[in-house]
């Protein structure tokens, strides 16, 4: 599994290596913005990094909005 910011689309995805399926975990690509909310109502501006703590926790880095985010 290997989370992607997809900094284009303005979203978060998942690929999973093993069967090569992509799966949109936060945002919603192609809309950029700044809104909290679950998966297709929270928009992200140009994210660029992604860390993941040992809980599992998702941070974004988006240079679009200067900010960071979990999710």
């Amino acid at each position: 599994m290997l989370y992607i910011a997809d900094e284009d689309n303005h979203c978060i995805r998942i690929l999973y290596l093993n069967d090569m399926i992509t799966k949109t975990v936060a945002g919603k690509c192609g809309e950029q913005g700044f809104k909290d909310g679950p998966t297709g109502i929270n928009r992200f501006n140009s994210p660029n990094r992604i860390g993941i703590n040992e809980q599992g926790i998702i941070f974004v880095q988006e240079i679009g909005n200067n900010y960071i985010r979990m999710i």
